[in-house]
């Protein structure tokens, strides 16, 4: 399962993406994280952890550039409730201190901080 947050250029707005692919990842994938989960959750289980905790109402900070917010407090959510190892917020933290410039897969990175969203606490 993949799981990712978006949005469109007009509207900072997330949209949550939920796909099963047989490949990892899709040619505009600059780097790629991976956190194997404790035992095999269902991906209902997953969206009602979303949706518990108002993961689902995110709006980006600027130019819908910078998910690595939203990210790191999924992983950290999926943590807590046992979903994937201990230590997995903590790695993603570290990995989104940086960020990946480079499309080509190259994995050239320079050190920059997240922008953060913010959660609405309405539709």
């Amino acid at each position: 399962m993949a799981l990712d947050c978006d949005a469109e250029d007009d509207d900072l707005r997330g949209k949550i993406d939920i796909s099963t692919r047989v490949y990892g990842c899709t040619r505009r994938t600059i780097h790629k994280l991976s956190f194997p989960t404790k035992g095999r959750p269902k991906v209902e289980d997953i969206v009602k952890i979303i949706n518990r905790n108002g993961l689902h109402k995110y709006t980006f900070a600027s130019q819908n550039e910078d998910c690595r917010f939203w990210v790191n407090t999924l992983i950290s959510y999926l943590e807590k409730e046992g979903v994937v190892e201990s230590g997995s917020a903590g790695q993603m933290s570290a990995d989104a201190s940086y960020y990946y410039v480079d499309p080509s897969g190259r994995e050239i990175r320079i050190i920059r901080g997240v922008d953060k969203g913010t959660f609405r606490t309405s539709t």
